[in-house]
């Protein structure tokens, strides 16, 4: 048993080495992308180099160092933009180094104020990973299994009833990995739109909302195709949008705190929800808004001593629920304290819009795991 315990601890040796190793290397790494965004600036701004110069250090590189990979044109331009956006920033820039060059990129590119970079950039440091918006299976969307048909035609046509269900929507729409249910949603929108078969693009608007497709998504295609198909269509169609959508976060009075910005952990997510930093300074502080439905997947935060977080409910019906105990409903000026290592989900209510401000408590070591989404079946069986 001692030669067991003093072998755990030469792995242990080890392995924090490995991973202090792992961590000089990405430093270095984007402390060497930094330096040449600011030489490739310098010099662009200078005058002394154009975009052929920069094309003509593409080439040298690639045909006298074919070894040195990720130097192509688009790449080099990148460490530009990563030099010019981060060198005034004294707050900012050294935390840079603690991500790697595809989560800082992935920042970079996908936020536009330094308030927002500099908010997205602590939480991957806390170790909340960023993907992209639904890259994991668990939380993909699947197509649901067609019955109307069956229902609607079952007894007059059955052969055709059977090839709608099996066929049309059990064969052809399930090859998501060919074309996704989003976009056969748009595709069949489309069709039907030109067609002016509205009662069908009514039913397909529904299952596009299902599927992703958000309705400033679907307007501004049944703006397009107007020119195309016929403008009395659009005219036709805009109230079927309505009717299916409603009215969007974005375009509701909700509390007096903004709505913000589409969430950029929607992988985490069932349903639409929107994000707000109202403030950093002294503790993190957002507003979360849920759409109808919208609930987020079980989660612990992970601290190794103080932390948890604290909200507030301004606006709606939502829900709170810890592992092993009854949901608790959720009305504006309710406050839930969640202590710190509790798996629990929040969300909204299936037939109201949702708020809460969220503030994160002080804690040492401080991260989320993110555990299996809440199924529709629990969702549904909560009792208001």
């Amino acid at each position: 048993m001692e030669k067991e315990l003093e072998f755990k601890e030469i792995i242990n040796i080890i392995q924090n080495h490995r991973q202090n190793a792992y961590r000089k290397i990405n430093e270095e790494l984007v402390t060497m992308y930094f330096e040449i965004g600011k030489y490739l600036s310098e010099k662009v701004k200078s005058e002394d180099w154009g975009s052929k110069s920069i094309d003509k250090l593409v080439l040298t590189i690639k045909s006298q160092y074919p070894y040195l990979k990720g130097f192509n044109r688009a790449g080099l331009y990148r460490m530009i933009q990563f030099y010019e956006t981060y060198r005034d920033n004294l707050i900012v820039s050294p935390l840079v180094t603690q991500l790697s060059w595809t989560n800082n990129l992935l920042i970079l590119q996908g936020t536009k104020t330094i308030e927002e970079k500099e908010f997205y950039i602590r939480l991957c440091i806390k170790k909340i990973i960023i993907r992209k918006e639904n890259s994991k299976d668990k939380y993909k969307s699947k197509m649901k299994k067609q019955t109307a048909g069956r229902k609607v035609l079952g007894d007059i046509a059955p052969k055709f009833a059977q090839l709608n269900d099996d066929v049309l929507f059990g064969e052809v729409w399930s090859r998501e990995s060919e074309l996704s249910l989003r976009d056969r949603s748009l595709i069949t929108i489309s069709a039907l739109f030109s067609a002016g078969l509205y009662p069908q693009l009514k039913a397909h608007l529904q299952i596009g909302k299902e599927h992703g497709l958000t309705k400033k998504e679907v307007v501004e295609a049944i703006t397009q195709l107007a020119f195309y198909c016929g403008w009395p269509k659009a005219w036709s169609t805009f109230p079927l949008i309505e009717e299916v959508y409603g009215k969007e976060a974005g375009e509701l009075d909700l509390s007096v705190f903004p709505v913000g910005e589409k969430n950029p952990f929607g992988q985490y997510f069932i349903g639409q929800s929107y994000l707000y930093r109202l403030g950093n300074d002294q503790l993190p502080l957002f507003n979360v808004t849920f759409e109808p439905g919208c609930r987020n997947a079980w989660h612990i935060h992970r601290f190794s001593s103080g932390g948890g977080q604290l909200l507030i409910c301004v606006y709606g019906k939502g829900w709170y629920q810890e592992e092993g105990k009854k949901a608790r409903a959720l009305r504006p000026g309710d406050i839930v304290n969640i202590p710190p290592n509790v798996k629990h989900w929040h969300g909204a209510s299936k037939d109201s819009y949702f708020q809460h401000l969220a503030i994160e408590v002080p804690g040492v070591d401080g991260s989320t795991q993110w555990c299996e989404p809440v199924s529709e079946e629990e969702y549904r069986a909560l009792e208001e």
